[in-house]
């Protein structure tokens, strides 16, 4: 009974409240209007960096405008969150610093960030965000990026990248005399 008291009241995650966003000063991404009016919102929640045994979360009012002038409904864009993620740009950045910079798997990063911050990804997750956001951030922190995604085999490399495999010949054989030199001899057992 104690030991239930004591779990109770130990607290295991924090949410931070971002403040209420300034919609006077938008313009429509469209036309550039500013005859702008909040067409829905509902309250979001995504992780943050915690600690090692506190997770954060950020909360915050997810806004989507609408444009009277051309009637186009978008966004509105934080600064502290990457749209389309469930996290905040920093739990981003510091996956792709782990990744590039210290040069450690998807994988490793994965289990540092959950040993680390109490953020759990897994590394399929982290290996489309090296894939998406890799070449933004090896540009901006003028970091070599070597892999070729564009043209991938689809399987993981034991370092946690996509490598490319060409698992097709670029000629192949036409006539049965070109199949038959590249047969190799008949075992019968």
């Amino acid at each position: 009974l104690l030991i239930l008291m004591v779990l109770q009241n130990e607290k295991t995650h924090e949410v931070i409240r971002l403040p209420e966003p300034n919609l006077r000063n938008l313009s429509c991404t469209t036309c550039g209007s500013r005859d702008i009016i909040r067409a829905n919102s509902y309250l979001r929640r995504v992780k943050e960096l915690g600690t090692k045994h506190m997770k954060k979360f950020v909360e915050f009012e997810s806004i989507h405008l609408k444009c009277n002038s051309c009637g186009a409904i978008f966004p509105l864009e934080r600064d502290e969150i990457e749209p389309g993620l469930s996290v905040t740009r920093d739990v981003l950045d510091t996956v792709l610093t782990l990744y590039f910079d210290f040069k450690h798997s998807a994988k490793t990063v994965g289990k540092l960030m959950n040993s680390l911050y109490s953020v759990k990804l897994k590394r399929g997750t982290i290996l489309n965000w090296v894939r998406n956001y890799g070449k933004e951030y090896c540009r901006k922190n003028q970091i070599v990026f070597k892999e070729n995604f564009e043209k991938t085999s689809g399987h993981y490399g034991m370092d946690g990248t996509f490598p490319k495999f060409n698992f097709w010949e670029e000629e192949l054989p036409t006539s049965e005399e070109d199949v038959k030199k590249n047969q190799g001899p008949l075992v019968y057992m």
